[in-house]
């Protein structure tokens, strides 16, 4: 017969010492759930978040861009994205030291984006219109001098240089460009040129087919390298209708590209140790990130919608690697549509990212990440 006294003699612990700890671990857990409950960010009116949109507009952006035609250096004030609209897509391109590969990867999208202004019988849902801004995050090479080049080639009001005064990480230099943007769809689109970059208008048209323009949300279209193109595409979260006449979502066939590195079946080339992390890494993004149903959250080519852009950047706090999942984090929280799209993916030569090093401090991030917005410390910024 099992006594009170037997279960206390299996215990090193006095009665008292024991209900002492149970309690004062249950009070505690009682406090963080209210204190969570209470510092979670709670949804503004629409009068509110355009009062406070148009109070931000009037600020200005505070930062300054190339323009050759005002003198030089850094003298032309970027906008901000609480403004309208004034372009219909805009690039964001990070970049660190990448004099090297910033030059083909710009050759190859001035290339589609120009065909794209000129063409009238392709993909086009209203004029095409675009600009480029090269954000470089404190290089120590040319590549602010290279990326200069190509705005006194084709004008400030096409490529733009946001020049940040030093290193701040990949994640922040991403949130500055998407901050100072005018376009309708923002996409940021990686310096090495690794994914090929017509393939955006898949991306594109799926963001047209899945956006909720009605409730402000837009929608979030992540390129994918493991989401095959005869898939065309995969929606993960949010309200997608079905295509109205089933066709394929297939890239459009700009003249001429520069894109000698891939092959020519859209096949996603990559060595096969980055495969065996990748696949230890969706786990991580799933358990420590909170992110799921997504394959591919670090590939670096996604198309945002205005709407989405402005709120999840605002909110963005992770700087460094791990910033692609907590976008992609908020965006589920949020009820944004995402949809995951194949893309034509290559390794290019000349990487800086250590795997293993970068994995770990991801993962301490996204464990860092779910403890603050649980605990509301982070709170999601509404725009």
């Amino acid at each position: 017969m099992v006594t009170w006294s037997s279960v206390w003699s299996w215990t090193p612990f006095p009665p008292m010492t024991f209900f002492s700890v149970i309690v004062a671990a249950f009070m505690v857990g009682v406090g963080w759930v209210l204190l969570a409950t209470a510092l979670r960010p709670r949804p503004l009116s629409r009068t509110a978040i355009r009062f406070k949109t148009a109070a931000r507009a009037a600020r200005g952006s505070g930062q300054y861009f190339y323009d050759p035609k005002a003198g030089g250096e850094n003298k032309s004030p970027f906008p901000t994205i609480f403004e309208p609209a004034s372009v219909y897509l805009s690039v964001i391109v990070p970049a660190y030291n990448e004099e090297g590969r910033l030059g083909h990867m710009l050759d190859e999208a001035l290339q589609y984006l120009e065909w794209r202004a000129t063409d009238t019988t392709g993909y086009s849902p209203e004029p095409f219109t675009y600009e480029i801004i090269i954000v470089d995050d404190g290089s120590k090479d040319g590549t602010v001098r290279l990326a200069r080049q190509f705005t006194d080639r084709y004008g400030s009001g096409k490529v733009r240089v946001l020049a940040l005064a030093r290193n701040a990480g990949k994640g922040a230099a991403v949130k500055q460009g998407m901050l100072v943007a005018r376009g309708k769809l923002l996409l940021m689109a990686d310096a090495d040129g690794a994914t090929r970059f017509r393939d955006m208008e898949n991306l594109e048209r799926k963001l047209h087919e899945i956006a909720d323009w009605e409730h402000e949300l837009g929608a979030v279209i992540v390129g994918s390298r493991y989401v095959a193109l005869a898939e065309a595409s995969r929606t993960v979260r949010g309200r997608a209708p079905t295509s109205k006449n089933g066709q394929a979502l297939t890239a459009t066939t700009a003249a001429g590209s520069a894109t000698e590195h891939r092959t020519a079946e859209g096949h996603v080339l990559r060595d096969w140790r980055r495969k065996l992390l990748g696949k230890g890494f969706n786990w991580m993004v799933k358990y420590l990130g909170g992110v799921c149903d997504i394959r591919d959250t670090q590939c670096g080519f996604k198309l945002f919608a205005r709407d989405s852009a402005r709120t999840l950047f605002l909110t963005q706090h992770l700087t460094r690697w791990a910033f692609d999942v907590e976008l992609l984090y908020l965006a589920q929280r949020l009820g944004v549509p995402i949809a995951e799209v194949g893309v034509n993916w290559t390794e290019i030569p000349g990487s800086k990212l250590r795997v293993v090093r970068a994995i770990v401090s991801m993962a301490l991030d996204m464990l860092r990440m779910r403890a603050r917005y649980f605990a509301g410390i982070w709170r999601i910024e509404y725009a």
